[in-house]
């Protein structure tokens, strides 16, 4: 068994074609990073003397929920072989169109035999990589955790989320629905306790209404808040009317990917 460890995995690489490759040499590897990330991007450090790196990109993808894995890799007389699989949402998930282009890549003992590519899980499957957090967005956090911080404080974490990410399309999704939708919402109910307050001064036959109209609207906005969090942190793609076109328009055309 050979043991791998991820070095990034996510939705959001700038290789939209689908591409596998090996990289055996610091130059291959800084060229790879540079495509995968765009200009000015670090490559993590890899000691080639001893190391080497497989990346599979699925190229672009309609809708988050897919996703691709090197499961394993199988030494063989003549070489190596390195097993890969994509992962699809299921069927009839409705999905937010969001372009993504997942991708894994990992490192893992240097070999200078010929490497070939497979399908699946192959028979050596390595449990470093799965262990290793998923990378592939500026912020520095996985997609759930940051899709679901997004939506944490509303406008604002959603705004500073979008600040921190640049590449990750579903992420920046999440960070416009938060604002367009939370945002708009919570202005709403706002607009709703001040008139209540408002009609105090004018109509006090108005203000019970208002202040009850104000009370359902503070707690359906609780109950979509709540939603929000634990399908964006689930990963289960969802697009809320109206604001979620709207988000789903502004992450494609605006991400840096």
């Amino acid at each position: 068994m050979i043991a791998l460890a991820t070095v990034a995995r996510g939705d959001g690489s700038r290789i939209v074609e689908p591409r596998r490759v090996v990289v055996r040499t610091a130059d291959e590897w800084r060229a790879l990073w540079a495509a995968h990330v765009g200009p000015g991007g670090e490559a993590p450090a890899i000691d080639f003397a001893s190391e080497m790196v497989a990346a599979v990109f699925a190229g672009e993808r309609p809708t988050p929920g897919y996703a691709v894995e090197i499961t394993g890799v199988m030494e063989e007389r003549d070489g190596l072989r390195i097993f890969c699989r994509e992962t699809r949402p299921p069927a009839g998930l409705l999905a937010a169109q969001i372009l993504t282009s997942p991708f894994h890549i990992v490192r893992l003992p240097r070999r200078n035999a010929e490497v070939r590519w497979g399908s699946g899980t192959g028979p050596t499957t390595s449990s470093g990589a799965s262990r290793t957090p998923e990378t592939g967005s500026t912020s520095g956090l996985s997609t759930p955790v940051a899709s679901a911080l997004s939506y944490l404080v509303g406008p604002i974490s959603g705004t500073l989320i979008l600040l921190a990410e640049h590449r990750n399309r579903a992420i920046r999704f999440h960070a416009w629905q938060s604002i367009l939708a939370l945002g708009g919402v919570w202005l709403i109910v706002l607009a709703l306790y001040v008139a209540a307050l408002g009609s105090l001064f004018v109509s006090a036959a108005a203000f019970t209404p208002l202040l009850m109209l104000s009370t359902l609207g503070f707690g359906a906005s609780i109950v979509l808040w709540l939603v929000c969090i634990a399908k964006a942190y689930q990963g289960r793609p969802f697009k809320l009317p109206y604001a979620g076109a709207r988000a789903e328009r502004y992450a494609n055309t605006r991400a840096g990917g």
